[in-house]
C-alpha cells in the first residue's frame, strides 16, 4: 500500500523480495508470517516466503545504476522505458555454473538477453603442447523462451597432426560441437543443460570438488548433461550429472546424482545424499585412440552431508556441518604396513565439525577438521580428473624395482589392462597413489577452511585449503623410521567483473593442486598432472568485437603414448587468442 510514494522492488525466481522505499511511505506486508509495519523513505523490507520479514536503513549501493540515476536526477516514471533497466523484461540462465546448487541463483546466474538468433564470428591463434593452429571460428545461437542454445562449428588449420584439434569424424564429434542447450521450465523448478559443465561439487567436496568437463579443450572436446528438479518446494530437490555422453558408446561415464532435502523451518537441517560412479574408466582411453576395449573396470563413491542452521538474519547466519564419504573400489586394494599385507575394499572420509558463516550472498567462510582412512584421497573427482583418468605406464623391466612394480600390479590388479610385451599398463587414478608412492598407508587427520566472496561491481575470491598428515602410531613395528606423508590442497580463483578495467568484460586467475604428496608444490619443473593453472579475459574492443585471451597448463600424457615410471609427467600448455565478432 502506498501513500503517494515509490518503491523499488527487487524479487528473485524464489520468491524473495527486497522493497526500497523511494520516496514517502509504503505499508509492507508478508502473507506468510502475517507480519507488516509502516516503512519510511530511505528504509528497505525484506520479506521471504518462509515468513522472515525485517526492516532496516537502506543503502545506496545497493541500488542498480539505473535507480541511482533515477534517485540523482530525478528522472519521473513516465521516463523510465528509455533507462537500462527495460532490458529487465527477459531473462536468461547464464552457462552452467550452478553446483552444488543446481537451481537459480537469481544474484549470479539471470541477465537481460535478446531473444532470436544470432551468431559470432571470429579468427584467432592457438597452440597447444607446440602445435600451432589457426582458427576460423563461426558460433550460432539461439533463443526463444525457454531454450537456449549455442552450437560451435569452428574449424582449426594446424601446423601438424600429432594432436587432433578437428572432431567431426563421428556422430558424438558432432554432439560434442554443443556449447550449450539448455531448458528452463517456467516455474523454475525444472533445468537441464547439455554440454560444457564444471563446479560440481557434491557436499563438501570430499568426493567430489569443482569437478568439470573442459580442462582438455581443445583436444578433448566433450558434452555432458546435467539436470535439476524441484520435486517440493522448500523440501526436496534432485539433481544429476553426466560427463560425456560418448563414454557410453564405450561402456559408461562419470555420472552422478544427489538429493537435497530441507526438513523444516523449525528443525533447519538440510541432507544431501549423493552417488558418484565412473561406470567404465577405460571408456576415454577407447575414444581418444580408437582402440576398442572389451574390458571395463568401475569404480564408485558415496557422499553424506548434514548441514543445520543455527541461527540466522538475514545479513548473517551460521551453520554446523558433517560430512561422510566412502570409495569403494574396483579391486581390493592391497598394501604392506608393518610387514603385513593388508586388504581394502575402499575408503572412506568423516569431516566434523565443520563451521559455516555467511554474510548475505557476499561472503561465504567455511573450515573443518578432518579424519580419512588409510588409502583415503579427499576430492578424489576433481577438474584433473578427466586428464589422468587413465595412465598409461612403461615400465622398464631391467630395473628390479620396475620389475617388481609392474608384477605386483598385473598379479594383485587382474582387472587393470597390461600389455605383456610393452611391458605396459593401463593404470586407473584409484591405482596412481601407488605408482609414485604417494599412498597414505596409515590414517590421516587435518583441517582445511573455504572461503568465497563476492565485491560488488569489482569481482570475487575463491579459495580452498586443506593440509592432511598421517598417523604414524609411536610403536610402530618397522626396523627403519617410518616418516608420516603430509598432503595439502589448493583451489584458488580470482575473478573481476565487467568495467573494472577499461573495457575489460572479464578475467580471471586459477591454480589448483589436489592431494599433494608432501604440500604444495609449484616447482615449474617437478609439477604433477593433479595441477592446473590459467588465465583468461575478455576485452571488448567495439560494440560487436571482443578479444579474448586463454592460458592453461595441465599435465598429463595428452596422446596416451606412454610415460615411463618415475619420469615427470609431461606440460601441456593450451593458449587460444581470438578475435569474435557478434551479430
Amino acid at each position: 500500500n502506498l501513500n503517494n510514494g515509490k518503491i523499488w522492488l527487487s524479487s528473485n525466481l524464489s520468491g524473495d523480495d527486497e522493497v526500497y522505499v523511494l520516496q514517502n511511505t509504503a505499508q509492507i506486508y508478508n502473507e506468510v508470517s502475517a507480519i507488516g509495519e509502516k516503512t519510511n523513505q530511505g528504509k528497505v523490507a525484506f520479506s521471504t516466503l518462509d515468513g522472515f520479514f525485517e526492516i532496516v536503513k537502506s543503502n545506496k549501493d545497493d541500488f542498480p545504476d539505473f535507480i541511482v540515476e533515477y534517485l540523482d536526477k530525478d528522472i519521473r516514471l513516465s521516463e523510465f522505458d528509455d533507462l537500462s533497466f527495460q532490458n529487465l523484461k527477459k531473462i536468461k540462465l547464464k552457462n552452467w555454473d550452478l553446483i552444488p546448487k543446481y537451481s537459480v541463483d537469481s544474484e549470479q546466474d539471470i541477465e537481460p538477453l535478446d531473444e532470436g538468433f544470432k551468431y559470432d564470428i571470429g579468427i584467432g591463434l592457438g597452440e597447444i603442447k607446440d602445435n600451432t593452429f589457426f582458427e576460423i571460428a563461426f558460433i550460432p545461437i539461439y533463443h526463444r523462451d525457454n531454450f537456449r542454445m549455442a552450437y560451435d562449428l569452428s574449424y582449426n588449420l594446424s601446423s601438424n597432426n600429432d594432436i587432433k584439434i578437428n572432431h567431426f569424424g563421428s556422430i558424438f564429434d558432432i554432439i560434442d560441437k554443443i556449447i550449450y542447450f539448455d531448458y528452463f521450465s517456467s516455474n523454475g523448478k525444472l533445468f537441464v543443460h547439455i554440454g560444457d559443465i564444471s563446479k560440481i561439487t557434491f557436499g563438501y567436496g570430499q568426493l567430489v570438488r569443482n569437478y568439470r568437463n573442459t580442462y582438455g579443450y581443445p583436444h578433448l572436446q566433450k558434452t555432458g548433461m546435467t539436470t535439476s528438479i524441484e520435486i517440493k518446494e522448500n523440501f526436496l530437490d534432485l539433481e544429476f550429472f553426466i560427463s560425456d555422453v560418448e563414454d557410453f558408446s564405450n561402456g559408461g561415464s562419470l555420472v552422478g546424482i544427489k538429493s537435497n532435502i530441507f526438513l523444516s523451518e523449525n528443525f533447519p537441517l538440510d541432507i544431501e545424499v549423493g552417488i558418484v560412479s565412473d561406470i567404465n574408466q577405460y571408456a576415454n582411453y577407447a575414444s581418444q585412440t580408437g582402440q576398442e576395449v572389451v574390458d571395463s573396470r568401475s569404480l564408485y563413491g558415496f557422499n553424506l552431508n548434514l548441514n543445520y542452521q543455527i541461527s540466522k538474519t538475514y545479513y548473517n547466519a551460521f551453520y554446523l556441518f558433517f560430512d561422510m564419504v566412502s570409495l569403494f573400489y574396483p579391486d581390493n586394494r592391497v598394501f604392506y604396513r608393518e610387514y603385513r599385507e593388508v586388504e581394502r575394499q575402499g575408503a572412506f572420509s568423516f569431516s566434523f565439525p565443520g563451521i559455516t558463516y555467511t554474510y548475505g550472498k557476499n561472503v561465504k567462510i567455511s573450515g573443518a577438521l578432518h579424519y580419512n582412512s588409510s588409502l583415503y584421497e579427499p576430492g578424489f573427482f576433481n577438474s584433473t580428473y578427466d586428464l589422468f583418468r587413465v595412465q598409461n605406464i612403461e615400465f622398464n623391466t631391467s630395473v628390479n624395482e620396475h620389475d617388481t612394480l609392474y608384477n605386483y600390479l598385473v598379479n594383485k590388479y587382474p582387472s587393470l589392462i597390461s600389455n605383456d610385451q610393452d611391458k605396459s599398463i593401463l593404470v586407473t587414478k584409484d591405482l596412481h597413489s601407488i605408482i609414485n608412492n604417494s599412498q597414505n598407508t596409515f590414517e590421516s587427520f587435518g583441517v582445511s577452511f573455504d572461503i568465497e566472496t563476492r565485491i560488488q561491481k569489482i569481482g570475487g575470491l575463491e579459495l580452498y585449503f586443506q593440509h592432511l598428515m598421517e598417523n604414524v602410531p609411536d610403536d610402530v613395528y618397522s626396523v627403519t623410521e617410518v616418516i608420516a606423508k603430509t598432503y595439502q590442497t589448493i583451489d584458488f580463483r580470482l575473478f573481476i567483473n565487467e568495467g573494472v578495467i577499461l573495457k575489460m568484460n572479464r578475467a580471471e586467475i586459477y591454480l589448483s593442486q589436489y592431494n599433494e604428496h608432501s604440500g604444495l608444490n609449484l616447482s615449474s619443473n617437478t609439477l604433477s598432472n593433479n595441477t592446473s593453472m590459467g588465465l583468461s579475459f575478455d576485452f571488448q574492443i567495439s560494440n560487436r568485437i571482443n578479444l579474448i585471451f586463454d592460458l592453461k597448463d595441465t599435465f598429463y600424457d595428452i596422446n596416451y603414448s606412454g610415460l615411463i615410471l618415475d619420469t615427470s609427467i609431461e606440460k601441456v600448455r593450451s593458449l587460444n587468442c581470438d578475435f569474435m565478432m557478434a551479430f
